[in-house]
């Protein structure tokens, strides 16, 4: 009887584990799916955060000895505290806006004991992450093509609906009628790209891993986005690096599938788009001026931060923008909000998480581990561009990371080879 009811609670347990990860890909940034003024992505974080918390208090040793979890505990009473203080001082909205992103950094606690838990199946979570964000890149696609079709007459059809769900933009690039489709959870494109790569050149599945890889890469292109591409061709030649035989058959199709991207690149004047972003696009001049400014701001307060929700006036080229209080600049943005003593808590935390996977990478020989530590480290440099890492869309694939790496830390050489030969 007991072990039915442990079976009955490990299966719950498992659905809802990948309700969390389908939501987390297929949910945009979290508005797709609102139970009153709820979100279901609100909902599900705060179900998972009182679990963990609650186990993590109920064994003491058996889960609280991970360092990376105490302090992720420390960190989290300190924000904490920081938004207690920042009510008072700057906007209550602004604040509670600023502090509610980083809640998602809770399901480190959930994934950590989930994993640890009598299911180290982890490798089914990839896995589901992977087809959830196919169908993305399928949708992003299927946007593409009807945007490039209907021409600037898709955009009252296509854009409202993506706005009204937080889910991404339509937009033309320059004067031309060739769209840009960039959703919410495309930075996961080049993650998964990855993976389906990897089974490639290991031989799996190879038919469904090109599939894959072709329709990322599509996806990818759709974007426009040039950081993503850089991370995608600096992942895939690490990968290429460290498979000493590549092999005749694995040659060939990679050069024509090179080929084939060369070409259609070329001739789709992608190439002559990315060239103008890059030469006349002035964002990368602005991100530059907006951290200069936040550095002075943050230097009134170094230590502690201005708090959650502080408002700036940012200037570029003559303009100014009045009341900003969400900057691109993530890091900086932290900086400002929680000074020296969250910023190094929180970057604390990720640089354990990281060695961990590196850790677990060298003790097993498994490129799945590599992966995940290449792509917490892609996810935090994208955020000097990009808010990722201080909201539900970076932070959540970076607890799915952290929990599996904090889960099998404590395992032996002979025991990481077997469960990582086990899930994958």
């Amino acid at each position: 009887m007991q072990a039915m009811v442990k079976l009955k609670e490990l299966n719950i347990v498992r659905v809802f584990a990948a309700l969390v990860v389908m939501e987390m890909v297929l949910g945009g940034t979290g508005r797709l799916v609102m139970i009153g003024p709820i979100s279901l992505r609100i909902l599900l974080m705060g179900i998972a955060a009182v679990l963990a918390v609650g186990c993590w208090f109920q064994e003491g040793k058996a889960f609280g000895g991970s360092h990376s979890n105490v302090l992720l505990l420390l960190m989290v009473l300190y924000f904490c505290a920081n938004l207690i203080v920042s009510l008072f001082v700057n906007h209550k909205g602004q604040a509670i806006d600023v502090f509610t992103g980083y809640i998602s950094i809770l399901m480190c606690l959930f994934f950590a004991r989930f994993f640890s838990r009598d299911d180290p199946d982890w490798g089914f979570y990839l896995a589901l992450f992977r087809i959830c964000l196919f169908a993305v890149a399928l949708l992003s696609i299927f946007l593409w093509i009807y945007s490039f079709r209907r021409g600037l007459k898709a955009y009252p059809v296509i854009r409202p609906i993506l706005d009204k769900y937080v889910y991404g933009s339509l937009s033309y690039m320059g004067t031309s009628e060739i769209p840009r489709i960039f959703l919410k959870t495309s930075v996961y494109m080049p993650i998964g790209l990855m993976l389906a790569f990897n089974d490639f050149l290991n031989g799996k599945h190879r038919i469904r891993s090109i599939i894959e890889c072709a329709v990322l890469f599509i996806s990818l292109i759709t974007s426009f986005t040039f950081a993503f591409y850089l991370a995608a061709v600096v992942a895939v030649l690490i990968l290429l690096i460290r498979k000493k035989k590549l092999g005749v058959i694995n040659g060939m199709i990679l050069l024509a599938l090179v080929v084939l991207a060369v070409v259609f690149v070329y001739y789709s004047g992608v190439y002559r788009i990315l060239l103008g972003r890059l030469s006349d696009d002035g964002t990368v001049e602005y991100k530059w001026t907006q951290a200069a400014q936040l550095l002075k701001i943050w230097a009134k307060s170094p230590i502690f931060g201005m708090g959650f929700g502080y408002s700036a006036d940012v200037y570029y080229e003559g303009l100014t923008m009045h009341g900003v209080y969400q900057f691109e600049v993530m890091w900086m943005q932290l900086l400002l909000n929680t000074g020296l003593v969250g910023f190094l808590m929180f970057v604390g935390h990720i640089w354990i998480s990281i060695k961990k996977l590196r850790h677990l990478y060298r003790q097993t020989g498994q490129e799945t581990y590599l992966i995940l530590w290449i792509a917490v480290f892609y996810l935090c440099l994208v955020s000097f561009s990009n808010p990722f890492m201080n909201n539900s869309i970076g932070l959540l694939f970076y607890a799915l990371a952290s929990g599996i790496a904090d889960a099998n830390d404590h395992v032996t050489e002979n025991e990481a080879a077997v469960l990582e030969s086990e899930c994958t």
